[in-house]
């Protein structure tokens, strides 16, 4: 029986006094440290060695020498009732079903380093590192995971809670759950902006440089790979000589305290949405998602797109933020320099414009606009994580007459309808397209994640299934049996089985000895006018026809087998619609989803109309400011900030000019006439 669920602050493993009596002696001596600064520095640096000595040595008389940072929770308490247990049954199977891909509660090296795209070295130390044999119980690996964990850095006090670092200070805040994750991020149908990176790396002149790799810690990089297949979201110790962010914010407006957890929670976020893709990728239950933004999905191509989601988590797993960085305009979101250079702490400091990687970590810019629009962070971290590493993907020309590297192309594969006309026309390029993983990624999340919650379950092994067996063609997954695809479940002749306390159509207890799996059968009616969609040329059965008595959308076609009376439902891609379709500037050609489709312009994600045109949203903050009859908006931090006669700001003068304060700007876009 499960213990009573208690509400108490995240470190509710330590003991209460003992905690507060630490940190009551540590707040004390560093408040010594900081009033010694006025005396000369031999005095102050000894007085510093000695208190941390002091300090480490109080930590281990209390037995607190395995908490390495102080974990917190913004409202200082949580009710974890809704989450379940660290390596809890129900997750330690399913994740069991996904390294093996059948009922064995035994787990090799070699299977963990196939899923998560690792060499055997990398493997081999990490194995070593947590002292395991060579197959081991996924039970057994989950609980020397979250061991090694709690000795070294921090452990989240349940699954599906994740903890970051920023500074000397960790967190445990981040809601990993499902029904928390469909609902990040953008809207399910809404484009991604143009996060305008792709200038960056033709500017810096940095194409053919190619860096290797960082090399984190070996066994930390792949300890928290393995934990996240077990659903468990630890955060690094935090490191004495390094700060989480380079940089201070130009304004002053956000603190860089506040900026860096901003970064490091959506990290998280992100990193969750990359490590659900792989797992439902290994559970192969993402073959509509994998066409509809890769066009194929053989082995090669599964293999490519698992090495790319990888390489995405190890980025995000191990990045480095520089705010803001030296490229950042009003229109860019964040950027990354794939192929730059392996930077020292002092590049960094002194020039961070060329630096792809530093000391172990992937560095990735960002820029005023990723603050400013939480819904767009946690894809506009995955879109840079996915230039870094070792899948530098791009943002590739949609237009197949040119080269998909082509620096002029005007047509860059941005937006849903775009990335799906690239991997319906050109999956090569489909394969190496920045947003084609992001929608991939997102889609997963959306159509494949909402599933029955867990129950929170105790912490035992998993029952063996070894001496179960499933009918027929069904195949044994775990504890239960599922039917093959295009097939269904029947009980008693009857569609549908007993599945816990609902009904499912394709998955049955093995003990139930009247299911059984029957194929499913079709009977096609062709419509009776042509589609304007483009069919998928796999298919044989048309887009918008009757199958099985149910009308497919008209952007749906099938391919059926007479044989098997099997059919597989696949998209149909509009072309390109908006290949010889102009729009004017700030602006970009969409289809029109509802009634005849068709192409139009809408302004860029944030802009706004305007009689003159597509306009960026001017900040209450901006001051509309006159010079000899030239009109002009000024942002906050470039106008002058005057005392007297009262505080205020003000129009300040630049360009040669003395600018006053006017009301002639409301037709003005910002940024066209700047000085």
């Amino acid at each position: 029986m499960d213990p009573p669920t208690p509400t108490l602050p995240i470190c509710h493993n330590c003991n209460d006094w003992l905690v507060t009596s630490a940190y009551f002696v540590v707040f004390r001596l560093q408040t010594l440290f900081r009033q010694l600064k006025m005396y000369p520095w031999q005095i102050h640096t000894w007085t510093q060695a000695m208190s941390w000595r002091l300090t480490l040595a109080l930590l281990h008389f209390i037995k607190l020498d395995a908490v390495r940072t102080l974990r917190e929770e913004s409202n200082a308490v949580t009710d974890f009732g809704e989450f379940p247990f660290l390596c809890s049954s129900d997750i330690v199977q399913q994740t069991c079903e996904l390294l093996n891909e059948n009922a064995s509660t035994v787990v090799s090296r070699a299977t963990v380093a196939a899923v998560l795209s690792r060499t055997d070295d990398e493997m081999n130390k990490f194995w070593t590192a947590l002292s395991l044999p060579d197959s081991v119980g996924c039970a057994d690996l989950c609980t020397s995971v979250i061991r090694y964990i709690k000795a070294n850095h921090v452990l989240p006090p349940r699954s599906d809670l994740a903890c970051y670092t920023v500074g000397r200070r960790s967190f445990c805040d981040a809601d990993l759950r499902a029904k928390s994750l469909v609902s990040q991020g953008n809207a399910e149908e809404d484009d991604l902006p143009d996060f305008h990176d792709s200038q960056v790396a033709r500017s810096t002149g940095n194409a053919s440089q190619k860096v290797v790799p960082p090399s984190p810690s070996k066994v930390w990089s792949l300890l928290e790979r393995v934990a996240n297949l077990f659903r468990i979201y630890p955060a690094h110790a935090a490191e004495d000589n390094l700060e989480n962010l380079e940089s201070m914010p130009e304004d002053g407006a956000v603190s860089e305290f506040d900026v860096v957890r901003m970064a490091r929670k959506s990290e998280k976020i992100a990193l969750a949405f990359v490590n659900y893709a792989v797992r439902e990728f290994n559970y192969v239950l993402t073959g509509p998602q994998l066409l509809r933004w890769f066009g194929v999905n053989d082995t090669e191509t599964r293999r490519t797109i698992l090495a790319t989601l990888n390489s995405v988590a190890d980025v995000l797993a191990n990045a480095w933020y520089v705010y803001p960085g030296s490229m950042c305009n009003e229109e860019r979101f964040a950027y990354a320099l794939g192929r730059g250079a392996d930077c020292s702490h002092a590049d960094l400091q002194s020039d961070a414009s060329r630096c792809a990687t530093f000391e172990g970590h992937y560095v990735i810019f960002l820029c005023n606009s990723f603050f400013k629009h939480p819904d767009e962070q946690l894809l506009t971290l995955i879109h840079e994580a996915s230039h870094q590493a070792v899948a530098y993907t791009d943002d590739i020309c949609a237009d197949a007459d040119l080269p998909r590297d082509e620096s002029t192309c005007e047509r860059k594969a941005y937006g849903r309808t775009t990335c799906e006309y690239l991997a319906s026309n050109m999956p090569d390029r489909a394969l190496v397209n920045a947003d084609n993983y992001c929608y991939y990624v997102q889609d997963v999340v959306r159509e494949c994640l909402p599933s029955p919650p867990l129950p929170v379950s105790s912490r035992h092994i998993p029952v063996s299934s070894a001496g179960l067996t499933c009918p027929g063609n069904a195949t044994k997954m775990g504890r239960h049996c599922r039917c093959p695809p295009n097939h269904h479940c029947q009980q008693d002749g009857e569609d549908g089985c007993d599945f816990g306390l609902q009904s499912s159509q394709t998955e049955f207890l093995p003990s139930c000895k009247s299911c059984d799996c029957v194929a499913d059968e079709w009977e096609v009616v062709k419509p009776k006018k042509a589609s304007i969609y483009k069919e998928d040329p796999r298919c044989n059965v048309p887009c918008g026809s009757e199958v099985e008595g149910k009308q497919l959308a008209e952007n749906r076609c099938a391919r059926c087998e007479e044989e098997t009376n099997e059919c597989l439902v696949m998209e149909c891609s509009l072309g390109d619609l908006c290949k010889d379709f102009r729009c004017p500037q700030f602006s970009s050609c969409h289809v029109k989803r509802k009634g005849e489709p068709e192409p139009y312009c809408a302004c860029r994600p944030l802009w706004r109309e305007t009689p003159d045109g597509c306009a960026p949203p001017i900040d209450k903050d901006y001051r509309c400011c006159e010079s000899d009859g030239k009109y002009v908006w000024f942002p906050r931090e470039d106008q002058k900030f005057r005392w007297f006669p009262y505080p205020k700001h003000v129009c300040p003068k630049a360009a040669g000019h003395a600018w006053h304060h006017a009301e002639g700007c409301s037709h003005l876009v910002y940024g066209l006439n700047y000085p």
